[in-house]
């Protein structure tokens, strides 16, 4: 891609495509798949690396919503006034993060897209 891509609204569009894709939880890669869990655990077993699966998924949703915040900042700040046909697509899904169902760490990175 490089940094020619951020001269090309296709190319750029398609970024912001992928990082909100990436921050709604709808990117390929995060499509769950629980056939993986090993099912010969007894169920103490099962229920506290359930409660461990739960902290590190909280832990990475976290850190790639912060990444993701980063990177929309970093596009929008690159592009100027032609990010602004984007800006609402970017606006609505950072709302969606602030939500108050939404993790506190998750809430405040959303809060960040509108104050860089």
């Amino acid at each position: 891609m490089g940094p020619r891509a951020l001269t090309d609204p296709d190319e750029v569009e398609r970024l912001v495509e992928g990082l909100l894709a990436l921050m709604n939880g709808e990117a390929v890669c995060q499509q769950g798949d629980d056939r993986d869990k090993d099912e010969s655990k007894d169920d103490n077993d099962a229920d506290n690396d359930d409660e461990n699966d739960d902290d590190d998924e909280r832990r990475f949703d976290t850190v790639l919503t912060d990444s993701v915040s980063d990177a929309l900042c970093a596009v929008a700040k690159a592009c100027g006034s032609s990010f602004g046909p984007l800006l609402d697509e970017v606006v609505l899904a950072a709302l969606k993060r602030c939500k108050t169902s939404m993790p506190i760490p998750d809430r405040i990175t959303a809060l960040g897209v509108f104050f860089v």
